[in-house]
């Protein structure tokens, strides 16, 4: 296998990879990904996870997608419908892979019903589903990964990292997220990415849903992810792009972690994409310590993970990914915002401008997490934003608006004040 040398050929692999499914017409469908953390009294359990598996697979028409390496099924899928349940890095974390529909209220009837059937199974155990972003009891939990090569690669790779407290280390197997997948066309990514970013500091401060003790933050994914050795290069909040080149050379300097031979994953020494493929060689390790000397090739590309708050996947979307697990009666508002966003991005990006909210972005969303205060300037913006918003999904003609629980809330106590001054 060839190395690749040349820096536009690296440019071509990542353009090929990322950003070939995107056209210049969108069919605006959603996706939408689900973690939802298990709690109780006690551990959770493995066998009672494969009992609620086989009960979905012989009652609701299931069937199983995946086994670890102990044969217990993590993964099921939906003959009909394609939605996925699968247990997410930890036996604590459920995820929901719902399939995309351009509705988000047929998305939110599926998710109930899948959230009604598995809440009355799980008393059995003293088990429920909770709407949080990080795990109610993860110092108490089993922090382990389960037994699958890709995840025991990533739990080895996250406890390398010696800086660290252990327990921030083992951070995936308690935080929790709702991911929205949203499909602008290839000539919008720029501007709709920019325009997500500029307005996370906003999120932070209407749902920010993961609580710890040990960081006295609202938000603490955030931290958790930026701090681990997935690297600050990345995760945490896009830098502004001007064009799809921009994203790209991003993309270059992002780092590769890992990387798999003969069905097996191998931790490499984290370097950026361009470097990577500009190697001869880089050496691996296994899970278990074993050395292998590792020739890049062409295909690594597919082994490429970032984790950033707004991402570019290879299904032709960009995925919202840095929103926390809202409450069980609340789960679809943020896939609403992010959609009513993308319904209104050009005049969002005015009014960001307007503002002057363009250049501080991350430290306003750092700021947000950990002092949720704000001054009236950012009051008054957050008032238009969720207007544009709510403006947004009522266009699209779906009643989605309704999904909007706070930001309803907040403009009906905002229409209240005002009808007052007058």
């Amino acid at each position: 296998m060839k190395n690749l040398m040349k820096k536009d050929n690296i440019y071509s692999l990542i353009f090929t990879e990322l950003f070939s499914k995107f056209s210049k017409n969108s069919n605006r469908t959603i996706g939408v990904e689900i973690e939802l953390p298990i709690v109780s009294n006690k551990t959770i359990k493995m066998d009672y996870i494969q009992q609620l598996f086989n009960y979905l697979i012989e009652n609701k028409k299931f069937e199983i997608e995946n086994i670890d390496n102990d044969k217990n099924i993590i993964s099921i899928v939906n003959k009909d419908n394609k939605d996925k349940i699968s247990l997410e890095y930890s036996v604590n974390t459920l995820e929901f892979s719902l399939k995309e529909d351009c509705n988000i209220c047929n998305i939110k009837n599926r998710m109930d019903n899948y959230i009604d059937i598995i809440q009355t199974y799980f008393k059995q155990f003293e088990y429920k589903l909770v709407g949080n972003g990080i795990n109610p009891n993860y110092k108490k939990i089993n922090r382990h990964c389960i037994n699958e090569d890709r995840y025991l690669i990533i739990e080895k790779l996250l406890k390398d990292n010696k800086n660290n407290n252990e327990l921030f280390n083992e951070f995936c197997s308690y935080i929790c997220s709702i991911q929205t997948h949203l499909s602008p066309t290839i000539e919008e990514l720029p501007d709709v990415i920019n325009v997500l970013s500029d307005l996370e500091w906003v999120k932070g401060y209407l749902y920010a849903n993961s609580y710890m003790d040990e960081l006295k933050c609202n938000l603490a994914r955030d931290y958790l992810w930026e701090i681990s050795n997935f690297e600050k290069c990345n995760t945490g909040i896009n830098e502004h792009y001007r064009t799809i080149d921009d994203i790209v050379n991003n993309y270059k300097m992002r780092k590769m972690h890992y990387v798999k031979r003969n069905d097996k994953y191998y931790i490499i020494n984290s370097m950026p994409i361009e470097k990577y493929f500009q190697s001869k060689n880089v050496i691996g390790k296994d899970y278990k310590n074993n050395l292998v000397t590792i020739i890049p090739s062409n295909n690594d590309i597919h082994d490429f993970r970032s984790y950033k708050n707004v991402e570019i996947t290879r299904r032709g979307t960009i995925e919202v990914r840095g929103d926390c697990t809202q409450e069980l009666d609340n789960l679809f508002e943020l896939v609403a915002f992010n959609v009513g966003v993308l319904c209104k991005y050009k005049n969002i990006s005015k009014l960001i401008e307007k503002y002057g909210f363009e250049y501080d972005y991350k430290e306003r969303r750092k700021r947000i997490t950990l002092n949720n205060e704000i001054d009236k300037n950012e009051s008054d913006f957050i008032c238009e934003i969720i207007n544009l918003v709510y403006l947004g999904l009522k266009e699209r003609g779906f009643n989605e608006e309704k999904l909007l629980k706070k930001i309803n809330e907040m403009r009906e106590n905002n229409e209240k004040s005002r009808v007052m001054v007058l």
